[in-house]
């Protein structure tokens, strides 16, 4: 056989087994699943915890693009929270105890999910044959366990008409300085100050701490702040981007600002293991990390996803990359993650505590 028909002969076998491979993996992951639609169909529901911004009317659009979708009458149990930490230790205390999950789903963000992980509570899932096509294979976080649905920057909320952009604070610190004396709201979420422990050091957030709450910080939860916020009580409060987006949707004048670095968040679900409702969990997962999800999450509920590169929170990233600014996650930082389950931790979450209370 002459070298040029033997130049075609093999080229024609690579692209045939090249094909091959694709059909395959395209077979598997539809196997996948129509495995999980069969046994989502037959459980019909699933009992989730899921986060309060998404509300019942949310839950029930999510409902009906499952159905469209998949052809699925899912009925989603959808029971809200804001409690992070609280639920994360009712599971594990489930897990141990070897009882069955009072809920299919868990749902926790970055700095809070790592108790989960630790105790292995949540199943590992092949999430690349189930998510919708479209959906950033970025989502799929700690080697499949949860998954992102939407993402938060941590920073500043400021009135532009009350502060100029050019003397806003660029830093935790700045927040101490005579100018902004009881002009301020802070949070009261212990986890999210150890970050920058780690950026940083202790001495220095404990520093900065103990200079804000002298210099008049009022400490509110974040609906409360965002309202007082609203109504021109307070032009600076330190929240998460979620909230700037509501307000820019509702017409109000505002802007946002990181504080020393960008300070990223991931809110995630994950499947319980034991869970009654497995195949259904999965289902809801899935779709509620798609673009049909996304848009639901970001257009009507104001969480975005910096995942997707059309939300606005990965504008916000981009604009803090430009600004040169480190970026942090609980997810990716060196050691973050190994940090949050240490002794020193907790004591540095006890002090932060302490301190916002004013002790």
């Amino acid at each position: 056989m002459r070298r040029e028909q033997w130049s075609v002969v093999a080229g024609g076998l690579v692209t045939s087994l090249w094909v091959l491979v694709l059909t395959t993996g395209s077979w598997a992951a539809s196997e996948a699943l129509t495995r999980v639609l069969e046994g989502a169909k037959k459980e019909g529901v699933v009992d989730a915890v899921l986060p309060a911004s998404l509300t019942p009317e949310g839950a029930n659009k999510v409902e009906k693009g499952i159905a469209a979708r998949y052809g699925v009458n899912l009925k989603i149990n959808y029971a809200p929270t804001s409690n992070y930490p609280q639920l994360t230790a009712q599971a594990i205390s489930e897990f141990r105890a070897r009882v069955t999950p009072s809920y299919d789903i868990h749902v926790s963000s970055d700095s809070t999910i790592y108790g989960a992980v630790r105790e292995g509570i949540l199943e590992k899932v092949d999430w690349a044959s189930l998510l919708p096509e479209g959906t950033p294979a970025e989502v799929v976080q700690f080697s499949g366990q949860s998954v992102a649905i939407y993402t938060g920057h941590v920073g500043l909320l400021y009135n532009p008409r009350v502060v100029s952009p050019q003397d806003v604070p660029n830093s935790l610190s700045d927040l101490g300085k005579p100018k902004w004396k009881g002009k301020f709201v802070i949070f009261p979420y212990t986890d999210l100050y150890t970050a920058y422990s780690l950026v940083y050091d202790k001495a220095r957030i404990l520093s900065d701490l103990k200079a804000l709450m002298n210099n008049g910080a009022v400490v509110d939860t974040y609906p409360s702040a965002f309202r007082r916020f609203t109504v021109g009580e307070y032009p600076l409060i330190l929240i998460t981007s979620a909230f700037y987006e509501q307000a820019v949707k509702k017409g109000i004048p505002v802007r946002f600002k990181s504080l020393d670095f960008a300070y990223a968040t991931i809110h995630q679900l994950g499947v319980r293991k034991g869970a009654r409702h497995p195949n259904a969990a999965k289902l809801l997962i899935a779709y509620m990390s798609g673009p049909e999800a996304h848009r639901i999450w970001e257009n009507e509920i104001g969480n975005g996803n910096s995942f997707y590169s059309d939300s606005y929170d990965h504008k916000l990233a981009q604009e803090a990359q430009k600004a040169g600014l480190k970026t942090f996650s609980w997810s990716h930082w060196p050691g973050a993650f190994e940090f949050q389950g240490t002794k020193a931790a907790d004591d540095l979450r006890k002090e932060v505590s302490r301190i916002l209370q004013g002790q």
